[in-house]
């Protein structure tokens, strides 16, 4: 902290349409990179794990596994650093899929929200095909963090 401000950065790194894994490493990457930056917040882009444009393998148990399994490797790979992350991925929990932002630090998952607001055109998509794929594939959650969802055991 200097002067009472801490440094925030939004990351976007080259990532991989339905590949968690490979977006799990371009993820730790950019941690790495900024951590040596001095940066104590770092947000990355809606459904960076798996990508924004994944249509009908959203709902598939291989996808939302994988995302799971490239939080917990995000997860992990943040144990010793003191920055804050906010990483988004598709969540299942039931019979519904979200798209949600985890919260982690220092190689804990702090919490787990969803977007609140589907189809909300912040896509760089033309927006009525943006909105069809939002309203399609994700539903809304509009009373706060996803309760228990058991998807890093």
């Amino acid at each position: 902290m200097k002067h009472g401000f801490i440094k925030v950065a939004a990351a976007a790194p080259e990532i991989r349409v339905a590949d968690p894994m490979f977006n799990a490493d371009a993820v730790i990457r950019a941690m790495d990179e900024h951590v040596r930056l001095g940066v104590k917040v770092l947000v990355f882009p809606e459904l960076t794990l798996t990508g924004a444009t994944c249509g009908d393998l959203f709902y598939q148990n291989t996808l939302l596994a994988g995302a799971a399994a490239a939080l917990e490797k995000v997860v992990k790979a943040s144990e010793g650093k003191d920055m804050l992350v906010f990483v988004g991925l598709p969540v299942a929990q039931g019979a519904k899929v979200y798209d949600a932002a985890a919260a982690v630090c220092n190689g804990e998952l702090l919490g787990v929200v969803p977007a609140s607001c589907p189809g909300d055109k912040h896509f760089a998509l033309p927006g009525a095909l943006l909105c069809f794929l939002q309203q399609r594939c994700f539903f809304a959650k509009n009373n706060g963090i996803l309760g228990e969802t058991g998807f890093l055991t």
